[in-house]
């Protein structure tokens, strides 16, 4: 009875202290399960952990987003413009067709909202009263239903993301629209214009070309009029000048020779303003085709930033189906552990009834024998399935550290089947597992020879190490360091800004607070992004560009050995000299496999937990029915989130320069991916100034003062 006690309580854990007593739910001085308060525990629901003001809401329209045509649209915006430079109308209509109509459908106002149906830790679970203190013991429900919780916690994460990356899917198409429809309006002003300046030109050789007409007409009819006047025979007294006639003629004869060369020098000058004209209008043709190459590479720009965030959304709205399985298993291995339970209450009562009977005919000779057997044999065999757990973590840890395929026959995939199999413990010699008698010393040693070989093969103990500042501004952001995208840099800051750091899921489950709920809330910049390791792209995911940073995709594993961060332009003179950030890796580590012919990429769901410190057993312990080794042997339980501490971040400002030599590089993520798929950078205000709005109003800082010119990440 006492072996199935304690499995029992394994299962169910022991009651709250305030419901054993006299009046209470279990007697005074009771020391067995909890098989009617099992469902009851501390917290069971989300808001309890991090307020919420509002649920998220799941877009089920973005399935066809493969509909959308933005292969087409930068193609399209260059031709109409190049076929006809007048026309805008070709835009606007490419614009409504391609973007318009297709992302308002994804407005949450105009769009069916579908939530998928998904368990609840509430649905499964009581809160119990504060009066009831705690449990003595907890058992595998609690832990399963804490599990759910966490689970849960993370689906909201996920959704929270997703809906923060369909949010900025809508903005980046709203600023195609309004781009192109600047751009319609710029054009339009700009046709008026050449109009204008089209009629001034013609005018202008117009009224040139009849000025000079006139002036030449008006000097043949003087050349004519003086040949005529000294045509006239001149009279004096009763004698005329006999030679006047030929002098006329000759005269006349000059004026027209003058009057043709006078004729093509009007016509010259003409030609000579026309090719001015000509040529003035070539250049406003010229300085049009630049402006249009311009747009278009602006606008080529906005949709390769709308391709970017289109190609995350499925992999995004992945993540959701992948937590919420994980609830639906944490579910049924709640279930199945509560009907386990139910199971053994069965076998337990039947039990008493066949050991009641047996003891009355047997008085207990021999029953007291078998049962200190069994019962040593339980205990062994909970004792041993946590080794086998032990086992089971260094198996994945040679995994995810060689990187191997599955098909590989060092792969620990196999072994990983017969850890499960294995029933002995096998033979140990000076405290090392050896290879001889199998059980779980033979699969160690198995590992720890393979592991031995791997390492020079794959380079495990031959690391390439390298360094790189890598810019937050212009390879994440993609903002110039420029004065003129300063604001754009501020307004990235203030998006990034949270008025309450416990509000930040990523902030609870993975950091060490600075600071106690009771202090009131702590505001702050919370930056997300993820990093990948492809050739052709920066760290960040982007296009490969002029002074960005890349790491060797043809290394099957980046793994980061310290990590440090520094902030440009700093204001020490307003901020604490020595400000404090946290750089979590909230996704998953993604490796490539060591052995592939081709890259290939692995998968990893990285949980950084806390394992707890084993306590010896020996044979004393396995004979005393008191023995619980799930309680006993262990130090803690597992599942426990190991979180992260702030480090120190340095800058540089006025008469401060940069000096890597200061940087003191944090250790705490040693090992794990450079390439995660969400990554958070959260900057507390408290860590830089007395008032934490302040402190965060000084670092982004604003029009008449400047804040950080930029926030550098060192890998």
């Amino acid at each position: 009875d006492i072996d199935y006690r304690n499995a029992l309580i394994e299962i169910f854990g022991r009651p709250y202290d305030g419901t054993i007593g006299p009046g209470q739910l279990y007697p005074e001085g009771y020391a067995g399960p909890d098989t009617m308060l099992y469902a009851y525990i501390d917290r069971n629901t989300v808001s309890s952990l991090v307020p919420s003001n509002a649920p998220v809401r799941f877009i089920s329209v973005l399935g066809n987003n493969n509909n959308l045509g933005v292969t087409d649209i930068g193609e399209e915006f260059t031709s109409g413009r190049s076929s006809d430079p007048f026309d805008r109308d070709t835009v606007g209509d490419i614009l409504d067709r391609y973007v318009g109509d297709s992302f308002n459908a994804l407005s949450t106002e105009n769009t069916p909202v579908s939530v998928p149906v998904m368990p609840r830790t509430a649905d499964y679970s009581f809160v119990a009263p504060a009066d009831w203190g705690a449990r003595s013991a907890y058992g595998q429900a609690q832990m399963l239903l804490n599990e759910l919780l966490q689970a849960e916690l993370e689906q909201e994460q996920t959704e929270d993301e997703y809906g923060a990356l369909l949010t900025e899917l809508e903005t980046t198409a709203k600023r195609i629209q309004d781009f192109v429809e600047t751009q319609e309006f710029i054009n339009d002003q700009r046709d008026g214009t050449i109009a204008i300046l089209s009629v001034n030109t013609v005018a202008r050789l117009i009224g040139h070309s009849v000025g000079k007409w006139f002036d030449f007409q008006a000097g043949q009819a003087d050349e004519a009029a003086s040949s005529i006047e000294t045509g006239i025979p001149e009279v004096i007294g009763l004698a005329s000048s006999l030679g006047s006639p030929a002098k006329g003629a000759v005269e006349f004869a000059g004026g027209v020779v003058q009057g043709v060369l006078e004729s093509v020098a009007v016509l010259g000058e003409l030609a000579a303003l026309s090719a001015e004209i000509s040529s003035d209008l070539a250049t406003w043709d010229l300085e049009i085709a630049e402006n249009m190459v311009g747009e278009a590479r602006e606008f080529h720009g906005l949709v390769a930033d709308f391709r970017i965030l289109l190609a995350q959304e499925e992999a995004k709205r992945t993540e959701i189906g992948v937590r919420v399985q994980a609830m639906v298993r944490v579910t049924q291995e709640y279930q199945s552990s509560v009907a386990e339970g139910y199971r053994l209450l069965t076998e337990r009562e039947a039990f008493n009834k066949v050991l009641a009977s047996t003891a009355q005919r047997n008085r207990y000779a021999d029953m007291v024998v078998r049962l200190s057997r069994n019962e040593t044999l339980r205990n062994y065999q909970s004792a041993f399935g946590h080794a086998q757990r032990y086992v089971w973590l260094a198996a994945k840890a040679y995994e995810y550290e060689t990187g191997l395929s599955t098909a590989d026959p060092a792969s620990a995939t196999t072994l990983l089947e017969e850890i499960v199999r294995a029933r002995s413990i096998g033979l140990w010699s000076d405290d090392e597992p050896r290879i001889g008698k199998g059980g779980l010393a033979g699969i160690l040693a198995t590992l720890n020879l393979n592991y031995e070989t791997l390492e020079g093969q794959i380079g495990i103990n031959n690391p390439q190490f390298e360094t790189g500042r890598l810019s937050m501004r212009h390879e994440h952001f993609r903002i110039a360091s420029a004065a003129e995208s300063n604001d754009s840099w501020r307004d990235a800051l203030e998006n990034a800004r949270v008025d309450d750091l416990w509000d930040v899921p990523a902030f609870r489950q993975y950091c060490r607070p600075f600071a106690v709920p009771e202090d009131g809330p702590q505001p702050g910049l919370v930056i997300p992004f993820t990093t990948e390791i492809t050739p052709g792209k920066n760290v960040f995911g982007r296009e490969l560009g002029g002074g960005d940073h890349g790491y060797s995709s043809a290394t099957f594993a980046t793994r980061v050995r310290s990590l440090g961060v520094w902030f440009e332009n700093y204001n020490e003179t307003g901020l604490s000299a020595t400000p404090r950030v946290y750089l979590v890796p909230a996704g998953a580590d993604v490796l490539r496999v060591s052995n592939a012919d081709y890259p290939e990429e692995r998968v990893w769901n990285v949980i950084e937990q806390r394992v707890p410190t084993p306590f010896p057993i020996n044979t004393s312990d396995l004979l005393n029915p008191d023995f619980i080794p799930s309680i006993h042997s262990l130090n803690g339980s597992f599942g426990e989130i190991r979180r992260i501490a702030d480090f120190r971040a340095y800058h540089s400002g006025p008469g401060i320069a940069f000096d890597e030599s200061q940087l003191v590089s944090n250790t705490r993520l040693v090992s794990r991916s450079v390439w995660n798929t969400q990554w958070y950078l959260i900057i507390p205000g408290a860590s830089l100034h007395a008032d934490p709005e302040t402190g965060i109003d000084i670092l982004v800082g604003d029009q008449a003062v400047d804040g950080i010119s930029d926030i550098k990440l060192f890998f």
